[in-house]
This record gives C-alpha cells, structure tokens and sequence, in this order.
C-alpha cells in the first residue's frame, strides 16, 4: 500500500510539470502534454474508483478499484522509453504497486 501511495503522488506532481512520449520527437524522447493527456485521466479515474472503494468496500468497487490501478499503472509503464522519468526506481515502484493492487482480495 506504501508503494501506491508514493506511486500516486509522484505521478501527480510529475503531471503537473513533466512527461513523457513514446515517439521521441524531443530531444530526451519526453513531451508534457502528451503525458498529461494520457496519464491523467486514468489517475482521475483510481481517484474515483478509490473514493467509491472507500464509502463502499463491495466486490464491485474493489474490483473496480483493482482495474482502474491496473490501468493506471500500465499507461504508466508504456512510458517505459522515457529515460528522464522512468528510472529504475520508477520500474521498482511500479512493480511494487502492481504486487500491492494484485494482493487485495475481493
């Protein structure tokens, strides 16, 4: 659950400020808006899944949850080319997010 939650804010404040495209049309292969456009709505959309996980821990919203993080985390790692944000430990979190959302039960 640490890892998504550092995960989640790391990304948001990087959405704010960075990111990154696959098809390396700047110079370090990175484009904000691009990341932005793809990463943010999946973010709103866990935030959502979340929320409604939170007021009611039913089958369905936790599972609701559990694939909304599963998307958000795979969008994620599709920036996998971006060398400025996806480091190491950025695949570490990832992988450790994805352990984490895979281990609660529905």
């Amino acid at each position: 659950m640490k890892n998504l939650l550092l995960l989640f804010f790391a990304v948001f404040a990087l959405s704010l400020s960075t990111g990154c495209s696959k098809d390396g049309s700047t110079p370090s292969g990175c484009d904000a808006n691009l990341f932005n456009q793809s990463i943010n709505p999946k973010l709103t959309a866990w935030q959502d899944a979340a929320t409604a996980y939170g007021n009611d821990q039913s089958i369905a919203n936790c599972e609701a949850y559990k694939s909304t993080g599963q998307a958000f985390l795979e969008s994620i790692r599709s920036y996998e080319n971006c060398a400025s944000l996806y480091t190491q430990s950025w695949r570490d979190a990832v992988d450790g997010a994805q352990a984490d959302l895979a281990s609660i039960p529905c």
